[in-house]
């Protein structure tokens, strides 16, 4: 069923731009496949936006789910395939003897496993409610939630402005929600979310430390500290603002993160920020959470740099220390 509903698909496509507009044509007088519109990266597309839908589906029946459920995992494995036979489809078409070769990877394979974390980096990038799922995934505590019904309700309404990244419309209804109540400590991430999408770095700072003050475990707030220091350009406070997120969720993979992009990119310590990604990148991989995309590209970052200054025993040895294969 998969395959002849990706032959319909792309054969609707191809009729579609087919008539769109006059092309010119290949040596034959036939388009190419490109002029057609048809590439892989529409191959990804169109199986990213099946299991973008699927995500919004599964969030809408449980708020409380998160980005590595097996629901949402679901939704990205059951998509690989059909994403796997379009571009091998495209590739088929495209070579000299326009044999086509359709076959679909076993799940404990390579090449799945690569499909499959192609379709993740996708989404990350392009998928709002899979976004939305990664940034707003703490756990609730006694006072993560008002018990104030007014509260509550100022609560609620900025909600749906913080969905749609309309933050300036959002921030009111969360200052009014900690007027009600002042040790509503969700209501204080929000307020840290906001004012930091906003710019206003030293009022996100304040807001997140309130909810500390309430929470001390609170996750959102021990992350966007390091994340708005970094924006400030204030590199030694942020690696201390993650290193004490890791000494209270000391298998976190953003903390590593965090302070591994720091020494890279903002500190130009090749060495020392490698080992933190790749701790990071383990954990992201155990989690199957697609921030592991992020981890590889700064991987592949230092590992050019490293080559570059001739040190690429030293990237394989610090690879090697934290157990991840250069292949």
């Amino acid at each position: 069923m998969k395959f002849i509903f990706l032959l319909v698909l792309m054969s609707s496509v191809l009729c579609s731009n087919s008539f769109a507009q006059k092309r010119k044509k290949n040596k034959d007088n036939t388009p190419s496949l490109e002029e057609l519109g048809l590439t892989t990266e529409l191959s990804l597309k169109i199986s990213g936006d099946l299991a973008c839908k699927c995500i919004d589906s599964v969030y809408n029946n449980d708020k409380s789910v998160k980005a590595n459920d097996p629901a949402i995992l679901n939704c990205i494995d059951k998509q690989v395939g059909t994403y796997e036979m379009s571009k091998q489809l495209m590739e088929s078409l495209k070579s000299k003897n326009k044999k086509i070769n359709i076959y679909v990877s076993q799940k404990d394979s390579k090449a799945y496993r690569q499909y499959y974390y192609d379709l993740e980096s996708w989404l990350k990038d392009s998928c709002k409610k899979l976004n939305f799922i990664l940034t707003n995934d703490d756990d609730a505590v006694d006072n993560s939630y008002s018990k104030n019904i007014y509260a509550l309700k100022e609560y609620d309404k900025g909600i749906p402005y913080l969905k749609k990244n309309e933050f300036e419309k959002a921030l009111p209804f969360f200052e009014e929600a900690v007027k009600i109540d002042s040790v509503f400590s969700f209501a204080w991430d929000n307020i840290g979310v906001c004012n930091r999408n906003l710019g206003n770095y030293d009022k996100a700072i304040e807001a997140y430390n309130e909810s500390l003050k309430v929470d001390p475990k609170g996750h959102t707030p021990l992350q966007n500290i390091g994340v708005v220091y970094t924006y400030q350009k204030k590199y030694p406070e942020a690696i201390a603002a993650y290193k004490k997120m890791l000494t209270v969720y000391p298998n976190d993979a953003e903390g590593y993160y965090g302070i591994g992009n720091i020494y890279i990119m903002n500190l130009r310590n090749d060495e020392e920020g490698l080992d933190y990604i790749c701790k990071a990148y383990n954990l992201y991989v155990k989690e199957k959470s697609p921030y592991r995309a992020d981890a590889e590209k700064l991987i592949n970052i230092v590992y050019a740099e490293m080559k570059k200054d001739k040190k690429e025993a030293e990237f394989h040895k610090i690879l090697k220390n934290n157990n991840i294969s250069p292949n």
